[in-house]
């Protein structure tokens, strides 16, 4: 059965951010790198994931001022991961049990990459034209 490392295919690809920043740098950095979704660090800590789900039920339907509010405050937790070594039938499990789109792959306790849905096959897009 193929892997995250197979679909990885060597290439690592993780946009992050700090926990105190605001959601309006958070949504910048987000559109700037062509994500849907940040992993939140907390210095060198993985806390949390901040999707462009978190920018409309969080902020935007809650009226929220994306200046002001912080990724801290509106992020999702825990941090759900795989690793290289999973198989992409377990990501699925795991996104469907959890009801989350985007899986951070870790190495130990160093992310590497970030994996949506596409990746792992749910939206039917194949693997190759990997977009996260």
């Amino acid at each position: 059965m193929r892997t995250v490392a197979d679909v990885l295919d060597g290439i690592y690809h993780l946009v992050d951010i700090q926990a105190d920043e605001t959601v309006l740098a958070a949504s910048w950095r987000m559109a700037s790198a062509r994500v849907g979704a940040l992993l939140v660090m907390r210095y060198d800590d993985p806390v949390g994931i901040f999707s462009e789900r978190d920018v409309l039920t969080k902020v935007v339907g809650m009226r929220r001022d994306p200046a002001e509010t912080l990724v801290l405050e509106v992020m999702s937790q825990p941090v759900i991961h795989v690793f290289p070594h999973t198989t992409l039938g377990e990501c699925r499990q795991l996104m469907g049990r959890h009801r989350i789109r985007h899986l951070p792959v870790f190495c130990d306790d160093t992310p590497l990459a970030m994996l949506s849905l596409r990746d792992v096959g749910v939206l039917g897009v194949p693997q190759s034209c990997r977009l996260h």
